[in-house]
């Protein structure tokens, strides 16, 4: 039986993206939503729904476009496990209608920019802060797993830098400490340190980094900017982990990270890589209730 309030948007199109896509299109068919699946994961695997051939057919089939968290990770193509020519950016925008309304994480700024002058609708995952607030969960849980994998000693008794204290720094700071890990958070505005250091972790100003980093076995990034040169990386033990959770490009300078010894990782799409099916049920909830509230 249909859970559908609003059937003007029954039918929705599913592109690229990970398992997070495939968990949503078989919660939101349960629920008696039509979908279309194109380049996604497992998607063959579910009866109950449509596997098309291109991205021009998957656009056809529904107004309702779900593309992948995030968006993109190149800016040229759309994030995808398989390899598709027509799943260009610049393809993806002489496909669109202005009856669609798109919807993905961390969207690409020229898709926005093509949606607002031609009036097409697009709504952000990952500016929705019910999504961002649950998605930094299966994010710092992820991060903690790489960090665990990519290190020879125990977060425990370690420790460990968080730079920038938002969604996502704070939920990684506090699994750390909950890990009995020494954390220190930095970040550059006075109300955050405060904030932070009311949570009982140690602070660390934003112009006194430098002169610590040395200090560190774990420095985990969640600030959005390319600001980790080389003179900050020169200060770096050699044998720190350093995970970026960000964005692309990241924030570090990855050659003279190279050129040092380091060893820096970017590590996008956690939750979709750790937690899929989490994810997907938080996801699936932001897109319902959004198409609901629509006329």
């Amino acid at each position: 039986m249909s859970n559908i309030k609003n059937a003007k948007y029954s039918r929705i199109s599913f592109i690229g993206g990970d398992l997070r896509l495939s968990y949503m299109i078989k919660e939101l068919t349960n629920r008696g939503y039509d979908a279309a699946a194109y380049c996604v994961p497992q998607a063959g695997t579910f009866s109950r729904v449509t596997i098309v051939n291109s991205l021009q057919e998957a656009l056809d089939y529904a107004d309702v476009i779900v593309g992948p968290v995030p968006f993109s990770k190149t800016q040229l193509t759309i994030n995808s496990a398989y390899e598709a020519k027509d799943l260009e950016i610049q393809n993806f925008l002489t496909c669109l209608r202005p009856s669609h309304i798109i919807f993905g994480g961390a969207i690409t700024p020229c898709i926005k920019r093509f949606c607002g002058v031609h009036s097409i609708k697009h709504v952000d995952f990952m500016e929705m802060d019910e999504v961002a607030v649950l998605n930094a969960i299966a994010t710092a849980e992820g991060t903690i797993a790489e960090a665990i994998m990519r290190s020879q000693i125990n977060l425990c008794n370690s420790t460990c830098l968080v730079l920038g204290y938002g969604k996502c720094g704070s939920v990684l700071a506090a699994k750390l400490k909950g890990l009995d890990a020494k954390v220190t958070v930095c970040a550059r505005r006075k109300i955050v340190l405060a904030q932070a250091k009311t949570a009982g972790f140690d602070t660390l100003p934003f112009e006194c980094m430098p002169n610590s980093l040395s200090e560190f076995s774990f420095i985990f990034n969640t600030i959005p900017a390319q600001y980790f040169d080389e003179s900050l990386l020169k200060e770096v033990s050699v044998d720190a982990t350093l995970i970026d959770i960000s964005s692309n490009p990241g924030c570090f300078d990855t050659d003279a990270a190279s050129k040092l010894g380091l060893k820096t990782e970017l590590c996008l799409g956690l939750p979709g890589k750790y937690a899929p099916k989490s994810s997907a049920g938080i996801l699936t909830d932001a897109l319902v209730a959004k198409l609901e509230s629509l006329s």
